[in-house]
């Protein structure tokens, strides 16, 4: 099989993000939060992908420079926690400066609630959910992600606008 180059890779990418926002939004219509969630979190993993897609120079830099320790695998094995390091380091998802600022619903920003998808998409391990949160999953935790999935797209799209209008 031919290896695909970087314009098919990326139209892969954005076409993952649609299916799992498309199918999360069935899980939703279902009753099915848990799904839904987990869903939009795969969502939010393609677009950083496509991101990182698109910048791979700016990529490869912080990741030779990073001390992170889950910045050493191999691109080709990075997730979500590696994506999401990426684009706050890199400031296409802002966060709040101090730690404690960072659950404040008054100084948070889009960067850390994305955080917040991350960890609910984890509660599809039994002992992670058991553990860690002890109410159910329901439609408050979907609609917030939509709104957290809808919100960090429109500040990519503003980084791709920005690095748009610096090569012309």
């Amino acid at each position: 099989m031919e290896d695909r180059g970087p314009v098919e890779r990326l139209a892969e990418t954005l076409s993952l993000f649609q299916l799992y926002r498309d199918e999360a939004w069935k899980c939703g219509n279902a009753g099915a939060h848990l799904a839904g969630c987990v869903l939009l979190a795969s969502a939010l993993e393609a677009a950083l992908l496509a991101m990182a897609q698109c910048f791979p120079a700016e990529v490869r830099r912080f990741a030779a420079r990073s001390k992170a320790r889950e910045m050493a695998r191999p691109q080709s094995e990075w997730g979500l926690s590696q994506l999401l390091l990426i684009a706050r380091s890199l400031l296409w998802l802002p966060s709040a400066r101090k730690a404690d600022d960072r659950q404040s619903p008054g100084k948070a920003q889009v960067g850390d609630y994305v955080e917040v998808m991350r960890a609910i998409r984890n509660l599809v391990h039994p002992s992670i959910y058991m553990r860690e949160f002890p109410e159910k999953i329901g439609r408050e935790h979907l609609d917030l992600s939509f709104k957290v999935l809808d919100t960090a797209c429109s500040y990519l799209a503003r980084a791709l606008e920005e690095a748009k209008a610096h090569l012309m």
